[in-house]
């Protein structure tokens, strides 16, 4: 069994577009289940579909995942809203 206290090792991704740059850690534990689900980038994690939201506030949701055997949460926090 793994030693939950033992410090998660994380890695990074990072991209960017047009409108600025981002990046999102992964602990590693979960880096090869998430490329065989096609999440390689923020976008593909921030759309990932379905999931059983567990909690919503105003501007953010934390949402309840099952896939390729394993059960995840994502909080995803809202799109700023595009000024005009």
């Amino acid at each position: 069994m793994k030693d939950l206290a033992l410090p998660i090792e994380i890695t990074g991704i990072q991209g960017g577009h047009a409108g600025g740059s981002w990046s999102l850690v992964v602990n590693r534990d979960y880096e090869g289940l998430l490329a065989k689900l096609g999440v390689v980038s923020f976008a593909d994690l921030y759309d990932l579909a379905g999931g059983t939201i567990v909690k919503k506030q105003k501007d953010r949701s934390v949402l309840r995942f099952e896939r390729g055997g394993a059960v995840f949460f994502l909080k995803r926090h809202e799109r700023e809203k595009q000024q005009k």
